[in-house]
């Protein structure tokens, strides 16, 4: 069991509350995957902000349409590099 939480944005002046309720969401299903999490941010200009942590990604936050938040249960793959969300170079 993993989870997912995500939120996308069309609000201007949505940013920080963006950020807020995805923290909230995200908080709620701390039960569906112990051994990791990663968050991710897109702004309006498509860059793309993640990370393992919530709070190094708060500055990118407030220019944030999209976020997305993961919760990984290691069940099948205990190798760092399956950690989600997964990202292309």
């Amino acid at each position: 069991m993993c989870g997912i939480s995500a939120i996308v944005e069309f609000d201007d002046a949505a940013g920080a509350r963006t950020a807020r309720d995805l923290a909230a969401m995200h908080a709620r299903i701390a039960h569906r995957g112990p051994n990791g999490e990663g968050f991710l941010f897109v702004d309006e200009k498509m860059r793309v902000a993640r990370g393992e942590t919530l709070a190094p990604l708060l500055e990118v936050a407030p220019s944030a349409r999209v976020g997305i938040a993961f919760r990984w249960l290691a069940v099948q793959d205990l190798d760092p590099a399956a950690a989600q969300p997964m990202a292309a170079a």
